[in-house]
């Protein structure tokens, strides 16, 4: 991509911004004095993991505390995991992972020439299947750790049933379904796996979409 094609986008961007600032006053003025989020999402940097995938700006707006990184680990969104849980007080946390995660990818290999900052970032990504042709599983490791660490640092939380923390993979290659990319799983939650079990969870007991509960978990 040439820089001016990069310019033409950003000038769009601030274009969208100024007619959907002009058109949806009335809901954007309802949020001015201050935000009650009902969930926090750690997600990937990643272009192909916009909140577009999950609603519209009425669904979004002053519902979802977003912190971004590469590789959407705990440890690099550690203050943003803490000020939602401590201060905004939420109760649902989920770090949303997604296939062809290029951190993910890069933590599997040798990373020495990076920039400090990057390779800060790469070694708190945490893969017990190191070999990129397990490249889902490596996905998935990184998740359930985020996952593991909350857990274990908001224990009281979750036992008290004041905090819930979900780990997803969205499927943004198709790997798990080469007909249905950008499609999210459920992996995890509160540090639990099996299927079995997740499928008894009141989160999953709260899907009303009898399709969507069907397909929740991957396959």
């Amino acid at each position: 991509m040439s820089k001016q094609e990069a310019y033409d986008f950003f000038c769009q961007m601030l274009e969208n911004n100024s007619r959907i600032a002009k058109e949806k006053q009335e809901l954007l003025n309802q949020h001015t004095s201050g935000q009650k989020p009902k969930v926090a999402l750690i997600t990937c940097s990643d272009s192909r993991m916009p909140l577009a995938l999950y609603g519209n700006l009425e669904d979004m707006m002053g519902n979802v505390f977003v912190g971004k990184d590469i590789g959407n680990t705990s440890s690099d969104s550690d203050a943003v995991i803490d000020y939602a849980i401590q201060h905004l007080k939420i109760p649902v946390v989920v770090i949303l992972g997604h296939t062809d995660c290029g951190a993910v990818k890069a933590a599997t290999g040798n990373f020495d020439d990076e920039t400090e900052a990057i390779k800060k970032r790469l070694s708190t990504i945490k893969n017990t299947f190191t070999d990129i042709n397990d490249h889902i599983k490596c996905v998935e490791d990184n998740v359930n750790d985020s996952v593991e660490k909350i857990t274990k640092q908001y224990a009281q939380q979750i036992n008290s049933d004041s905090l819930c923390v979900v780990g997803c993979v969205c499927d943004t290659s198709g790997a798990y379904d080469e007909n249905q990319c950008s499609t999210t799983y459920i992996i995890n939650i509160n540090g639990q796996k099996d299927r079995q079990t997740l499928a008894g969870h009141e989160l999953i007991k709260n899907i009303t979409n009898t399709q969507l509960k069907e397909n929740i978990f991957t396959k």
